[in-house]
């Protein structure tokens, strides 16, 4: 239950970032998808610096080719696709039936 309510609120920021970047599009006419090292760069530089220096230096092996690359891709790619992972991960499974013999 928890998994699927955390799935559907990335979902709901997946939508919400996807909105942003119409009305974006609609308001300035050029084409540009806000990605995810952008709005946590906006909402937290601090942390955002911090979290690229502990990560150079802990997980550089992790953080230069994986973690950067995701965070630059659009926000709403990323946050739908782990929405609908968590919510199909965590969905209820049908009950096998028993056999008797």
């Amino acid at each position: 239950m928890i998994g699927r309510l955390i799935g559907y609120l990335f979902v709901i920021l997946a939508v919400i970032a996807l909105i942003r970047d119409g009305l974006n599009f609609y308001d300035t006419g050029q084409f540009a998808l806000m990605s995810g090292d952008q709005i946590w760069f906006g909402l937290n530089p601090d942390g955002f610096e911090a979290a690229q220096i502990w990560g150079a230096k802990t997980l550089s092996y992790l953080w230069d080719p994986v973690i950067t690359t995701i965070l630059a891709l659009p926000a709403f790619v990323v946050a739908a696709v782990i929405g609908i992972l968590m919510v199909l991960g965590s969905r209820k499974r049908p009950q096998r039936r028993r056999r008797i013999a």
